[in-house]
């Protein structure tokens, strides 16, 4: 009988010793225990308007892409996203270098950050990825077409000017018509452009342009041959220039007036505007800044017969920063003629 209990007791033990090899085996298959790569985590944050460093410009992201490399040449090559968070998994543990960068809805650089996360087997990281916009020096190309009959006799003045200050102009020099500058800070400009003959001005206007970090902005001008000594026109979308402009449109009350009458003409944005922000109007003439003329509606009176190009700009500024972030333009011809008798 004592013999029996034994054999029953050893019998007990040597189950229970398999029971625990094999739950220990099943322990073993479990990648929570035995995983050797890590993860991360990544939440992406955009900064909020005030907290963007000087000269920054306010950044509207489409898609993200993640970069890394790792210990012993490990990498990591993402594919476009627009989470705002995102899991990479199967990393090598050790210290990985990640830069994340946010791209415009024209496939744009204009944001990013960059953090050296260390990586552990079986666990996750966190990254809080903070982007800002991309600041540095971007290039401008203009190109202006004069009519053929013209471009032995005339002279062009351009240069790139600061949204409220006329002080330390980007000269830009067109060479057969065309104008090339690098290196010029990241921002939003006004355009201006001149054109003169012998001993008068027969074309000028003005423009709003911004400048991307890394990028280059084209501008084309085209002047057809009915529009010298006119305001002329404009053959470029604001979209192409501005990237994320204000949408404005002038609204006047008329296109033909005679001289000595008073028109009224408005400016209305196409979306609202936003109550932390103060809105700059300026209003030109043939590219001629009228200095009373800073509120989004102005009355206009002309004194000589002819066409007048009558253009408004529009920045958005952050008042406690004081940087500008978006902008947008509109134009229009204006035909005054002789009082009717």
């Amino acid at each position: 009988m004592g013999g029996g209990f034994m054999n029953r007791k050893c019998r007990l033990m040597i189950g229970a010793a398999v029971l625990l090899c094999i739950a220990s085996a099943g322990c073993s298959n479990d990648p929570e225990y035995v995983e050797d790569t890590g993860k991360l985590r990544v939440n992406i944050i955009t900064q909020a308007v005030e907290e963007l460093p000087p000269d920054s410009q306010s950044i509207d992201i489409h898609e993200f892409e993640i970069h890394g490399t790792g210990p012993e040449g490990s990498e990591h090559t993402g594919v476009r996203f627009q989470e705002s968070e995102i899991n990479i998994v199967d990393l090598e543990p050790g210290d990985w270098e990640f830069h994340i960068i946010g791209f415009d809805d024209m496939d744009h650089r204009v944001a990013e950050d960059a953090e050296v996360i260390t990586v552990s087997a079986g666990t996750a990281s966190l990254w809080d990825a903070f982007l800002t916009p991309i600041c540095g020096f971007g290039e401008m190309s203009l190109e202006i077409i004069l009519p053929a009959s013209f471009e032995d006799e005339l002279h062009i003045e351009t240069c790139l000017l600061e949204p409220f200050c006329d002080n330390d102009p980007i000269e830009l020099v067109p060479e057969d018509g065309i104008a090339e500058k690098d290196s010029i800070p990241s921002g939003y400009y006004r355009l201006f452009v001149s054109i003169g003959g012998n001993d008068h001005t027969v074309w000028s206007n003005i423009y709003s342009v911004r400048i991307l970090a890394d990028q280059k902005m084209e501008f084309t001008l085209e002047i057809p041959e009915e529009d010298m000594n006119t305001g002329g026109s404009l053959d470029v979308q604001v979209d192409s220039n501005l990237f994320n402009p204000l949408e404005l449109t002038i609204s006047p009350a008329s296109r033909e007036i005679e001289t000595d009458e008073f028109l009224p003409v408005s400016a209305e944005l196409s979306s609202q505007k936003d109550e932390d922000l103060e809105y700059h109007y300026s209003w030109y003439e043939n590219g001629e800044h009228k200095e009373i003329l800073e509120s989004d509606s102005c009355v206009l009176t002309f004194q000589y017969e002819g066409t007048y190009q009558i253009t408004v700009l529009v920045f958005a500024e952050n008042p406690e920063t004081q940087q500008i972030l978006q902008a947008g333009y509109d134009t229009f011809s204006l035909k005054v003629i002789s009082p009717q008798e």
